[in-house]
């Protein structure tokens, strides 16, 4: 009901009807949405009073019988100003079906020409490449090793911070210290082998994107997004 002047071309239809919402929950929460659809309806009922004239009453009447009008009859009733000049448009294809009192020459048209919604096929889940099923196998490989078992910082460092096969990074894990979580992943290993480890590339390999999961201090936790990723335990 915006502007000042309201022009419906010809071939176009209004329908006013009460306002409606979808909804899940309690008792309660349903008991709040139709107190609030209510207060919706009579602000919108208040709205084409202003416009037509017509007492609110009577506009909510109209909403809640869901009425439709032509351009001719939109203007009569006050709901649009005039008819405007042009060629009339062919009807849009829709399922005019979902609606309680629609026009029956366009419940025949939509029977007609079998206009009905178009459906959500759901979307395939996306196949995981060799790459991937390989990175995840060379994780699980690591962290569910034996040798992991007391190495926890270290196991989870080589699993997803290095590129090291599996066989070397549980063959390092072997000659590390176990005993629990350290500060120093590195700690008790040869110079040699912390410039092994420490020296492998940073992930992702092919198939794994950067974690995009940030703790609640800012940064972002790694081990965990991978871990969400990729299935691991």
């Amino acid at each position: 009901m915006a502007g000042k002047t309201i022009t419906m071309m010809p071939g176009a239809l209004m329908m006013i009807h009460d306002a409606w919402s979808g909804a899940s929950g309690n008792a309660d929460s349903f008991r709040g949405l139709a107190d609030s659809l209510d207060v919706m309806s009579n602000t919108f009922a208040k709205v084409y009073s202003e416009r037509t004239g017509k007492p609110v009453k009577v506009c909510r009447d109209l909403m809640k019988a869901e009425t439709w009008f032509s351009p001719e009859t939109a203007v009569a009733e006050g709901f649009a100003d005039r008819v405007g000049a042009g060629p009339i448009m062919k009807a849009m294809a829709f399922n005019y079906t979902m609606y309680a009192n629609a026009p029956t020459q366009l419940l025949e048209l939509a029977s007609a020409h079998d206009w009905k919604p178009t459906p959500n096929f759901p979307q395939k889940e996306p196949e995981m490449t060799e790459d991937t099923q390989g990175a995840r196998a060379r994780m699980k490989a690591i962290l569910q090793s034996k040798e992991a078992e007391g190495r926890k910082d270290l196991a989870e460092h080589l699993a997803f911070d290095t590129e090291m096969t599996a066989e070397a990074a549980v063959a390092l894990l072997s000659r590390a210290p176990s005993g629990g979580k350290t500060s120093n992943p590195y700690a008790g290993m040869t110079y040699s082998e912390r410039r092994i480890a420490a020296a492998q590339p940073a992930m992702p390999a092919a198939g794994l994107a950067q974690p995009s999961h940030p703790r609640a201090g800012g940064g972002v936790d790694l081990v965990a997004s991978m871990k969400r990723r990729h299935g691991v335990e």
